[in-house]
């Protein structure tokens, strides 16, 4: 399951400039809220849980934001440069590739 949760969110995310989209729902961005009951059952070294928890920290993170506004949107834009560095797309993907 939570690997299944991480390939969906970053997937999502590094979609997000082929989309073309200016903004978008925050509810979009779909994850477990419990993700943390997952990590039990993965075994990952201290690097890369912290990777998993920086990972969803900015999933909590973007929804918090998102719901800041009436509508719930939240740019792309504002995603891409504000939480989502190039260093963590790499970083998750890594993960991702391990527990593969």
């Amino acid at each position: 399951m939570l690997l299944t949760q991480l390939e969906f969110t970053h997937d999502f995310i590094a979609d997000l400039p082929s989309k073309g989209l200016s903004s978008l729902f925050g509810g979009l961005l779909i994850y477990d809220h419990d993700w943390h009951k997952h990590t039990q059952y993965i075994d990952l070294d201290k690097n890369d849980l912290r990777t998993v928890v920086d990972w969803f920290y900015l999933m909590h993170r973007i929804e918090k934001e998102a719901n800041k506004n009436f509508d719930g949107s939240i740019a792309a834009d504002y995603i891409l440069k504000s939480f989502v560095a190039k260093k963590d797309m790499l970083n998750i993907e890594n993960v991702i590739e391990k527990l593969l």
